[in-house]
């Protein structure tokens, strides 16, 4: 076939009468303005299909143009059957679809642009690759911290066992398909017991997409603050008064700047709920070689404690987290102040500074997981088992009560069964819940029950 290309006059084309695929008009025109129209649309002749001048590829770029004002397009002109216009119009978007990128390729390369006009892509795009290349980093390198659970593989729900409002228990441990905003949905989970430490990674406003069937939606950044206050409430209401409350979540980026609800959701935890504010920490988690304009990559995340009252009553148990340092001190628990007058508990001078272990500081290195999966279990937002198992360790003893609102894909669960915890927790997807159950069975070896009757999810999914 000799294809040349011709220059058309844009209102003698049509569209195709039945173009499935959706294309962004915004970016396209933005491109056609910066960089021009560097390939040519296909267009139908018609003489077998009766319709004239029909464009099979390039429908949107035809769209773009037209609202440039552009007179003419570069096209190519075939004559084809309906059968094979349809196929063509067909391949040329799915062959786009079954490709796939390397990130850290496409990091580089957009890394070297001196902006990103014109590309498709925002400064909010160019973080979640690096996110993404850290995730393909460390698979690389065999550093996923999730070790523990790395012999599970990524399932697929196709119909969900739990129905909301299920139970499940998981050997000592129990989570409710629910909403953690509802007062009776955590009243009837925690079971009149005291919660000792909350812990959780709450939803992100609107950056993120969940499990849509649930019936959760992105909450506005505006909104957010009130959005999680029932939650923070039925936290307030069962925790133990030397409980800690502990929230991971970061604030994106947008629009070159970073948001700020995260910073409202602490303020008003102090101002308007009347929660004490003890520290903020922050997760280490490492990342990838990049770079973004103006600013770094992230590298860290804050996890934000929250109690009722004020720190001195908090119970901590700094003895169980202590790390390996060649700065060590003496730490000696009878002594109130230290000859500097400031630390408590330390008795000395540099003299007496020697390897050995030391209590941690309020930065803790952790290598992430990876952004969308936990063990191989999908979730947009999981975490690696070892950061609520530092605060697990660190706020609590043996059979203590554990609670995650937003217990996602069971890292808190595991993480608690791993330290002779007890977890409660609350999920609202039933997928993330037969997930979580799917989750504990493989680790364990333990069928979950729901209502006393054992049910099997090994053989629900895997068969």
């Amino acid at each position: 076939m000799n294809l040349e290309t011709t220059t058309t006059k844009i209102d003698t084309l049509t569209p195709h009468h039945r173009n499935p695929r959706r294309g962004n008009i915004d970016a396209i025109a933005q491109s056609l303005q910066r960089l021009g129209q560097y390939r040519p649309i296909v267009v139908n002749a018609g003489t077998h299909t009766g319709r004239t001048n029909e464009i099979l590829a390039g429908n949107h770029t035809w769209e773009a143009a037209k609202k440039l004002g552009w007179n003419t397009i570069e096209a190519v002109t075939i004559d084809v059957d309906e059968d094979t216009a349809n196929r063509i119009l067909i391949v040329d978007n799915r062959s786009s679809d079954l490709g796939d990128y390397d990130t850290t390729d496409l990091l580089a390369v957009l890394e070297e642009l001196p902006d990103l006009d014109a590309t498709g892509y925002t400064s909010d795009d160019l973080e979640a690759l690096t996110q993404t290349a850290d995730i393909e980093l460390e698979s690389l390198n065999g550093e996923n911290e999730d070790d523990e659970t790395a012999e599970f593989k990524s399932v697929e729900i196709r119909e969900p066992v739990t129905k909301p409002g299920d139970i499940w228990t998981l050997g000592r441990h129990s989570l409710v398909c629910g909403d953690s905003r509802n007062p009776e949905t955590v009243s009837t989970i925690v079971d009149g017991r005291k919660i000792n430490l909350a812990f959780t990674s709450p939803p992100y406003a609107s950056q993120r997409t969940y499990d849509a069937s649930s019936g959760f939606k992105p909450i506005p950044e505006d909104d957010y603050a009130d959005w999680f206050k029932p939650v923070a409430d039925n936290v307030w209401k069962h925790l133990s008064d030397d409980g800690s409350w502990i929230v991971n979540i970061k604030e994106n980026s947008k629009d070159g700047q970073r948001s700020l609800y995260v910073k409202d959701l602490v303020v008003d935890h102090v101002r308007e709920w009347g929660w004490k504010f003890i520290d903020e920490l922050i997760w280490n988690h490492g990342g990838t070689p990049g770079k973004f304009r103006g600013r770094f990559k992230n590298g860290f995340e804050p996890v934000f404690h929250f109690s009722k009252h004020e720190s001195t009553k908090i119970a901590h148990h700094p003895e169980n987290v202590m790390i390996k340092s060649e700065y060590a001190f003496t730490y000696e628990p009878g002594i109130e102040k230290s000859r500097t007058g400031n630390t408590v508990g330390f008795h000395g001078t540099d003299v007496d500074r020697k390897e050995g272990l030391a209590l941690p500081s309020n930065v803790l290195t952790l290598r992430h997981s990876g952004r969308g999966h936990e063990g191989d279990i999908k979730h947009e937002a999981a975490f690696p088992i070892k950061l609520p198992s530092w605060f697990i360790r660190a706020f609590t003893k043996p059979h203590d009560l554990v609670y995650d609102p937003f217990l996602g894909s069971g890292t808190t669960l595991i993480a608690a069964q791993n330290n002779d915890r007890d977890c409660v927790g609350v999920e609202i997807s039933t997928e993330y819940c037969d997930r979580i159950c799917y989750r504990w069975q493989k680790y364990t070896g333990i069928v979950p029950e729901r209502n006393g009757e054992p049910v099997d999810f090994i053989d629900h999914i895997e068969q």
